[in-house]
């Protein structure tokens, strides 16, 4: 039998063609995401208030919440799945003055933006504020490998704090 060399680059180019389709195929069931949320915090001139937005992955908060609902959830389809992520973060997301005393953050609404839940949170200025104790833990208990950013935009720039399963609140200074 003669083989010729452009027999074995025909059948090497189909061989290579096929690898390609089956890795682009399986490429998706073998990615993994990072599990990040990030929350931005403002201060609001104009009404006088701290502001929150925190942005998650809704994949992310879909698994989260289908496994703790104990059905498929899609959140953002029904009330029960956007009242359950509000009680979570409420829960999981804390700001304090710098001597402990809480700072209640309101829900002001919640909207989803390109595979995003965006919860947007807000609170008074409490007098003299010389800085923030904030904890955030959003998802960590159900997504081991979670890590959390939190800026902080200040009149200086912006101070970001990242949170992992092993962190502990964590403060900013700034002017009163």
């Amino acid at each position: 039998m003669v083989i010729s060399s452009a027999s074995v680059s025909r059948a090497s180019a189909t061989a290579l063609l096929v690898l390609c389709a089956a890795l682009l195929i399986t490429a998706p069931a073998h990615a993994h995401r990072v599990a990040e949320a990030l929350s931005v915090i403002e201060f609001n001139p104009r009404t006088g208030n701290v502001e929150v937005v925190h942005t998650m992955n809704l994949h992310d908060l879909d698994h989260v919440f289908s496994q703790r609902l104990g059905k498929p959830v899609t959140v953002g389809d029904s009330r029960e799945s956007l009242d359950a992520v509000a009680d979570h973060i409420g829960k999981a997301f804390a700001l304090a003055r710098l001597d402990g005393t809480p700072i209640p953050l309101k829900l002001a609404g919640m909207e989803t933006v390109r595979g995003d839940l965006k919860a947007y949170y807000e609170a008074p200025r409490p007098d003299g504020l010389k800085g923030l104790s904030i904890s955030d833990s959003l998802l960590m208990s159900d997504l081991p490998d979670q890590t959390n950013r939190v800026n902080v935009e200040l009149p200086a720039g912006v101070e970001t704090l990242i949170f992992d399963s092993a962190a502990e609140a964590q403060t900013v200074r700034f002017g009163g």
